[in-house]
């Protein structure tokens, strides 16, 4: 028997949901009809938005394991990261970030990625 994010086309995934332009895309997300899955840190940063098709579950980011669990049956990943700062911690951020994405990717067999950021 098929899960609920077994075959569809609208599951998604989006990193970096409780920041501002993460949220965004989730409510965007949300307002056409996609089911996304959100892996964050705190889980009450998402508490306000009640939505069926929405789950919120709790994720080490730089664990690829941990993160390719709740990537397992999506079609594709949207990554809003993001670093409020001004230090060079931002590009081992990234670097250390993105090859976690990638190595849960292709744990979960999912092929495509959008990355957006913003400051």
């Amino acid at each position: 028997m098929a899960t609920a994010t077994e075959n569809i086309q609208g599951n998604i995934v989006i990193l970096g949901a409780t920041g501002a332009t993460g949220l965004q895309l989730v409510e965007q997300a949300l307002a056409r009809g996609y089911r996304v899955t959100a892996p964050v840190r705190n889980l009450k940063k998402l508490k306000h938005i009640e939505n069926k098709n929405l789950e919120v579950v709790q994720c080490d980011l730089m664990n690829p394991i941990d993160l390719a669990k709740h990537m397992k049956g999506r079609t594709a990943v949207l990554s809003a990261l993001g670093y409020p700062g001004y230090t060079i911690w931002p590009i081992t951020f990234y670097e250390d970030s993105i090859r976690s994405i990638v190595t849960a990717m292709r744990q979960a067999n999912i092929k495509r990625f959008i990355g957006i950021t913003s400051k």
